[in-house]
């Protein structure tokens, strides 16, 4: 989307403290002839390759083909690669994959940190790993990363885990997973300063995260990826198999080795002692001086940085993994299954906090033609709950799948807004069950999880009803801070 220059001006103020002299917004052709032109990502740099600069350049931050799965927009940013464009890499993997094999000359930049941002401080450490979740980021490997975590607290019962680098709250039921957001710098170097170890994964290039984490002391877990093997330093990050248990046996172990944590963090501090974000962009300045001067370094390739061999799975982590594949498998069968419902009759409950003075309502339906639609006001109860009954007596007998929608609104003159849905396959009948039975699914609604059980209600005296009762529970007792869309 296009951007005036005082939004570009505010925004480079804003997020990198720069406020450039001169900024030419929304331009196709340069009115100008620079020394010269810089590409920073794919969808930019065929515009540089088009204007008449003495020099243009193309930074390469990460290796954006990989962004995307096979198809346009991979060939596109791949072919990037070829429009002869003098590639300045951050990092030497991205030097060895984007520069030789075009025949550009050697001009990298290596990853820094700020030290007055990232170092160590005494503190006493918790029995707890941090790691970067970016759900919205496919690079990140999120839910290899989840997998792993739910691993690992299956076998160790005194660990926490702390995640951040995201607003998207994971889908996770565990009390010892905290979700900490979006950070500010300064909450990172706090946060890995209390950790034993940092999780950080990826796969187009290393993440900045790994360097600022040593920077710290942390020791860090990384993914075996050929992106990680250049630049990510020997005996100082420990890289794992790519997979959930490889990725979990990694950690545990480096958790329970303090010898190895403390000499991986002693070394790290070692490592980053030279490489700040002061000297990066020097780094990067003289490269662009380099080019415009045609004193660039002849083509050469980089050695590999880590020699050892990937992680891998040890049996516990691998027997753990497949019990936790097994039980999901169990939990899609059951909520595959019809739920039996005697008679037509559903008293339905939704539990939680309730937003004040707004009214409630659920849809039901199984036909696709919603010719069996049925409407019920949700009302408060006296221990607020909000109470409705569905008669479903034009429902047919047969297994189906049955729809319920859920609505508010918060004024009588506007239409009721969709809060979320929930899906079940049922199969009425006119049988009196156990009234013990329960059966239970889960909905998801705006990063909030909600339990739905079914079971039978009982009268004062305790015998069984024909009545039963469907109670959406939120497990975080967080509905009022769903937000509707």
């Amino acid at each position: 989307m296009p951007f005036s220059e005082n939004t570009l001006r505010t925004n480079l103020s804003g997020w990198f403290g720069y406020q450039p002299r001169f900024i030419e917004a929304n331009c196709v052709k340069l009115d100008k002839s620079y020394d010269l032109a810089i590409a920073t990502q794919w969808d930019t740099a065929e515009l540089v390759a088009r204007q008449s600069a003495d020099h243009k350049a193309y930074f390469i931050q990460d290796f954006e083909p990989f962004f995307y799965p096979i198809g346009t927009e991979y060939l596109l940013a791949s072919n990037s690669y070829a429009l002869g464009l003098t590639p300045i890499t951050i990092g030497n993997w991205l030097q060895t994959k984007c520069s030789t094999p075009y025949g550009h000359p050697n001009l990298t930049t290596p990853f820094g940190a700020d030290p007055f941002i990232y170092h160590p401080f005494e503190q006493s450490k918790e029995y707890a790993i941090c790691a970067i979740y970016q759900p919205e980021k496919p690079r990140r490997a999120f839910q290899m990363l989840l997998d792993s975590i739910e691993i690992m607290l299956a076998l160790d019962e005194r660990l926490t885990v702390y995640l951040f680098g995201s607003t998207q709250k994971p889908q996770v039921n565990n009390d010892r997973i905290n979700h900490l957001g979006l950070l500010t710098t300064t909450e990172c170097n706090e946060l890995y300063n209390s950790c034993l170890v940092g999780i950080s994964m990826g796969t187009t290039n290393p993440s900045r995260i790994p360097f600022e984490m040593m920077s710290a002391g942390l020791p860090v877990i990384d993914l075996y990826c050929e992106n990680n093997l250049y630049d990510l330093p020997n005996d100082v990050v420990t890289l794992a198999d790519p997979s959930p248990d490889a990725l979990a046996t990694a950690t545990l172990s480096l958790i329970n080795n303090a010898e190895k944590r403390e000499r991986s963090a002693r070394k790290g501090l070692k490592f980053m002692q030279d490489k700040t974000l002061e000297e990066e962009g020097k780094s990067f300045a003289n490269a662009c001086v380099q080019l415009v001067n045609r004193e660039t370094s002849p083509i050469s390739s980089n050695p590999v940085q880590y020699p050892h061999r990937a992680i891998k799975s040890n049996a516990e982590c691998s027997t753990a993994f497949k019990d936790i594949q097994e039980k999901r498998l169990s939990d899609l069968r059951a909520e595959a299954e019809p739920q039996v419902i005697p008679e037509r009759n559903i008293a339905l409950e939704l539990v939680g906090e309730i937003v004040q003075d707004t009214e409630y309502s659920v849809a039901c339906w199984s036909c696709s033609d919603q010719s069996d639609l049925v409407w019920s006001s949700l009302n408060e109860s006296e221990d607020r709950r909000l109470v409705g009954h569905l008669d479903l007596r034009k429902a047919s007998e047969e297994p189906r799948p049955f729809h319920f929608h859920f609505y508010m609104k918060k004024r009588a003159d506007e239409q009721p807004a969709f809060m979320f849905g929930v899906n079940k396959a049922v199969k009425l009948c006119s049988t009196i069950y156990d009234a013990t039975e329960e059966r239970q699914m889960t909905a998801t609604f705006e990063n909030e999880e909600y339990r739905i059980v079914l079971a039978a209600e009982r009268n004062s005296n305790e015998t069984p009803c024909l009545r039963p009762q469907i109670n959406i529970h939120s497990r975080l007792g967080l509905f009022s801070r769903i937000r509707h869309r």
